[in-house]
């Protein structure tokens, strides 16, 4: 139970460890790899509308690489799609503090807080 509940803290907060400046740190390459069918498989479940999933795989992701931007992006559609708005705009901002030019972010943010933008 404590493990679900640290998944679900770390689907909508970003994590650092150790202290270390994300940024400065080369992942290497088997950690390449298994991100990149990470992303394969939870762009499939996105395909496939199995969306609960999908934020399983996006969390993980996020587990490896807590700067990965596409997968916060990905995890707010998820969550939006599911109407989970709240963790939905987490998410969202969560993208947009790693790229603030995230466009999925930027369109997904926008509709969840401007009631108008859905409609234009």
């Amino acid at each position: 139970m404590r493990f679900i509940f640290f998944i679900l803290f770390l689907s909508v907060s970003r994590v650092s460890f150790a202290g270390e400046p994300e940024s400065f740190i080369s992942p290497s390459p088997e950690k390449i790899t298994r991100l990149s069918e990470l992303h394969a498989q939870a762009d499939g479940l996105m395909a496939e509308n199995k969306f609960r999933q999908a934020v399983n795989v996006y969390t993980e992701i996020i587990l490896l690489e807590p700067d990965d931007e596409s997968a916060y992006a990905n995890l707010g559609r998820a969550y939006m799609i599911l109407g989970d708005r709240d963790r939905a705009k987490d998410a969202f901002r969560n993208a947009l503090e790693i790229n603030p030019d995230n466009p999925m972010s930027l369109v997904g943010l926008k509709r969840l807080t401007d009631p108008d933008a859905s409609n234009g």
